[in-house]
């Protein structure tokens, strides 16, 4: 079967060059190609999306980085035009495959402590494993540093970044209560017999416990990535009787690769000194009435055994959520130098405990933790995994080069490295170190497991780190500050620049600019008041803004919007919500505790918090608002298909848009503007005069009266 799609590009200035057809194997392929295309578009900083279609004279999609919606219209529109016989059921599969899992916003936080209300992943028989699930409603107190309580042990103890469980709705997988046999493992994926690509599981055998699956990950048509930083501190963590490893081959070929066996093999050598059974691994491919059981010896083929009574709805897992406290600005480390540095300007005592710096892959610092005194090899992996890391570095005063040559041998089987061991001394009355990496005596993981080292300098990690990551441009503090004000609409002329500069180089932790709009409706200004706080590490962010509206009758509006690392409104959208309009934005929904698009306005009936905020109005998508539908009601003219999307994304930020519509028998230029309260457009002519041309939608004047009713329970404080 070939899926075809017109692919072009859109920018609001320029007249678009047409559509390039192009053609791809299936519909996974199509959409994951999308996926990748939509990362080079940024509408809201360029302009520019992708404007995607099936066929010359169907609807037009405009895609970039972070569309989700036309993306799953695309698949329902090609799965309709490819696959029109599917039964129902098989619809729903698909539906819940493509919807896959709410985009999430990195602005939350999280707690080391957990409460009653703390939701746990469960084995199959309903047992609470200690993994905590992702929670999208955790927002942070604003800390730029989570630390553990001040009465606890480890009380300099802190992370800036946990890894969560979520649960994977994409596959639907069912099976007994508890794992008799290697046949009920494989019966247990009979789901992936129609999957076009390859997945990855592990499954987690309690016993009498049940059992536990987790999704490692979705790969290609011919691979998927097992990452063993994403399974083994888990797996000590849950401690079960035993695991087994099993992936789908949509090929139909059940030969079993080098890959295969070295993903068991490493499994097996990472939890040698553990308890834990590594099973034989399994490969699935029940169209042809048979799976594989291999291992580094041999291989069974086996014929699958019917297994009806095999009803139970079995929920998987997966390690691929994370929560980051507010205002996440974690230090970077280049060499040893800036190690010492780092701990001494965190005042962090050095005792005879060894510690643990946990480190992202771009060499970031985001957690720290005293070592237990035993175990501390499953310490460092279950730290690592669960914090954000990929790499770590030691530092204490009786740590050693052999101990921790030791370490990096053994971890390499989990795919994390120690970069670095740093032993400190005093003398001559101050503080002095010592790097293992510095002096030669830390040897790498691969070399020490006589494997071919991809750099001949990766055994010193100063060195190593320079060639490798330190040839990209060092981090610029204003440069970063300048476009993030660009890009939240607040301009970027040279007296901007001039203050913040002032600003970031005064001795004083906050400081403000002062900013005039022109954005604001003919008659009305506005100022802004941007606000900026500094941390004691020398970082500064733009914490939260306060915008002024006087309108053309006198009167005065304000309102504080916190700035966050996704989900701010910018400068427009917040004049757009001052001058009494909705906005879209992904809110999370109380009621569902999840995330999701809502468009909110600010609610000028009730008085001001004792913050002096307004409340805002939330109208989740189950309130209904479907703006599409609402402009198709209204009977606008759009010259070129585009043009319909672009007005539909341009009413949901809450502008004032120039649009086309019919009146007398003539076309007339006005202007329109969303109304999701009430689910229907405001038409205006051009100097904002009210024309009632627009109908609401069937049945709404019962809906609106509902609607009314409901406003109140919508209502959340920010």
């Amino acid at each position: 079967m070939s899926v075809t799609l017109e692919i072009g590009k859109y920018n609001e200035q320029i007249e678009s060059a047409g559509f390039q057809k192009m053609e791809f194997s299936d519909i996974d392929e199509a959409i994951a190609n999308l996926e990748f295309m939509k990362m080079g578009f940024n509408y809201f900083q360029t302009g520019e999306s992708l404007v995607v279609r099936l066929d010359e004279g169907q609807k037009s999609h405009l895609i970039d980085y972070d569309a989700i919606i036309p993306i799953k219209e695309i698949r329902k529109e090609l799965e309709d035009k490819y696959h029109p016989n599917l039964t129902q059921n098989e619809k729903e599969i698909r539906s819940i495959t493509a919807n896959g899992e709410a985009k999430i916003s990195a602005n939350s936080n999280f707690s080391f402590e957990a409460d009653a209300t703390t939701r746990y992943a469960k084995t199959s028989s309903g047992e609470k494993l200690p993994f905590k699930l992702f929670n999208p409603n955790e927002t942070g107190a604003g800390s730029n540093l989570l630390r553990e309580p001040q009465d606890s042990l480890r009380s300099n103890d802190f992370a800036l970044v946990e890894r969560r469980f979520a649960e994977n709705k994409s596959l639907q997988l069912f099976g007994n209560e508890k794992i008799g046999s290697i046949d009920d493992v494989a019966w247990l994926f009979k789901a992936l017999e129609d999957e076009a690509v390859e997945h990855a599981f592990l499954v987690y055998d309690f016993k009498d416990k049940g059992y536990f699956v987790q999704h490692i990950s979705t790969g290609t048509f011919d691979a998927a990535f097992v990452d063993n930083r994403l399974l083994i501190g888990n797996v000590l963590e849950a401690n079960p009787s035993a695991i087994t490893l099993v992936h789908n081959h949509p090929s139909g070929n059940l030969k079993v690769s080098k890959a295969d066996v070295d993903c068991i093999n490493k499994l097996k050598k990472a939890l040698e000194d553990s308890d834990i059974r590594v099973n034989s691994g399994v490969i699935i491919n029940l169209r042809s009435g048979k799976y594989v059981v291999f291992d580094e010896n041999e291989t069974a083929h086996i014929y699958m055994k019917s297994n009806p009574e095999s009803f139970k709805e079995i929920q998987p897992y997966s390690f691929s959520k994370q929560v980051l406290v507010e205002n996440f600005q974690p230090v970077k480390i280049t060499s040893s130098a800036d190690i010492a540095k780092f701990i001494t300007s965190q005042k962090f005592g050095i005792s005879d405990k060894t510690e643990l710096l946990v480190l992202n892959n771009q060499l970031n610092i985001v957690g720290k933790f005293i070592m237990p005194p035993d175990k501390q090899l499953d310490f460092i992996i279950a730290k690592v995994a669960r914090f954000g890391g990929s790499k770590c570095i030691l530092y204490g005063n009786n740590i050693t080069p052999e101990q921790v040559n030791v370490y990096n041998k053994k971890l390499h089987f989990s795919d994390i490295e120690i970069l670095d061991a740093i032993r400190f001394n005093s003398g001559n009355g101050r503080k002095l170190y010592e790097s293992f990496a510095d002096s030669g005596e830390l040897k790498s993981p691969k070399e020490m497991n006589n494997e071919v080292r991809e750099n001949s300098n990766s055994s010193n990690y100063k060195q190593n780190q320079k060639s490798k990551i330190m040839e990209k441009k060092e981090f610029d503090q204003q440069d970063y500050l300048q476009n993030q004000l660009k890009y939240l609409g607040f301009g970027e002329g040279d007296k901007l620049h001039k203050d913040l500069e002032t600003g970031i180089n005064s001795a004083d932790n906050q400081f403000e600019i002062k900013i005039r709009s022109d954005k604001a409706s003919a008659g009305n200004e506005v100022d802004f008041t941007l606000k900026f706080n500094k941390t004691d590490s020398g970082g500064v962010f733009l914490n939260s803004y306060k915008a002024v509206l006087n309108t053309n009758k006198g009167e005065e509006i304000s309102q504080n919007f916190p700035v966050n690392r996704e989900n701010t409104f910018t400068a427009k959208e917040a004049i757009n919500l001052l001058e009494g309009r909705s906005v879209k934005i992904e809110f999370t929904n109380p009621k569902t505790e999840q995330l999701e698009p809502a468009f909110v306005k600010l609610n000028f009936a009730e008085p001001k918090t004792e913050k002096g905020n307004y409340n805002f109005q939330n109208f989740y998508k189950n309130y209904g608002v479907d703006t599409d539908q609402i402009v198709e009601k209204s009977n606008l003219i759009f010259d070129k298909p585009e043009y319909r999307e672009s007005t539909i994304k341009s009413l949901e930020k809450g502008n004032v848009v120039k649009v086309k519509f019919e009146m007398d028998d003539n076309v007339v230029e006005g202007k329109a503007v969303l109304n999701p309260q009430y689910k229907n457009l405001s038409i205006y002519d051009q100097d904002m005069n009210r024309i009632n041309t627009n109908k609401p939608l069937e049945g709404l004047e019962n809906e609106n009266k509902h609607d009314k009713n409901q406003v109140k329970e919508q209502i959340i404080k920010r």
